[in-house]
């Protein structure tokens, strides 16, 4: 009869001491996290110069900008697995790698994005702007004009095309597009 108290006591503290070494372990990765974080942030405060003092530049560290991306990039990617199928997360985690030139990973999220939403237009400009980046003009400008085509009404769509018209040299079909909904291209 003893013997199953036995078993349930020590089953007890074995799964006790499982949930404490997560804990643990999960407390020292955020301790790391936080260990960078304040190591890029501990940079020296300017000083309020008097008339006449020279400015001196403290000097350049290059790592410190990696270290808030990959943070950063970090915790967008923890965001990303706790909440699958989010598509305005994923366009705000692709709007961020775009703008580090990560156009690969940014466009990999903008497509799960439209498999999730389909038709949401901020997704469909995103992707029309990160083609752009990546140089595919023709492209960018396709998944621009079916943007604006399925929702005219949307004035971000109709602006990003007309951006892109006027790129390709398409100056008298952007004129009329902003005409139509903005009036006189005079200003």
């Amino acid at each position: 009869e003893g013997g199953w108290i036995t078993l349930l006591i020590t089953g007890s503290l074995i799964v006790l001491a499982v949930i404490i070494k997560r804990h643990y372990l999960a407390t020292a990765k955020l301790l790391r996290r936080l260990h960078t974080l304040v190591q890029t942030t501990e940079m020296p405060v300017p000083q309020v110069l008097k008339e006449g003092e020279k400015v001196i530049a403290p000097p350049f560290d290059p790592q410190a900008k990696t270290d808030i991306f990959s943070a950063a990039a970090s915790s967008i990617s923890s965001l990303l697995q706790s909440r699958p199928g989010d598509a305005r997360l994923e366009l705000f985690a692709a709007t961020f790698r775009a703008q580090f030139g990560q156009t690969q990973a940014s466009l990999d999220l903008l497509k799960s994005a439209l498999s999730h939403s389909p038709h949401k237009q901020q997704i469909q400009i995103q992707l029309g702007l990160t083609l752009l980046q990546m140089g595919e003009t023709q492209d960018a400008l396709a998944v621009l004009k079916d943007t604006f085509e399925a929702a005219p009404e949307f004035d971000s769509a109709r602006v990003f095309y007309a951006v892109m018209l006027y790129s390709v040299g398409k100056n008298v079909e952007a004129d009329a597009l902003l005409t139509e909904k903005f009036g006189s291209t005079v200003v």
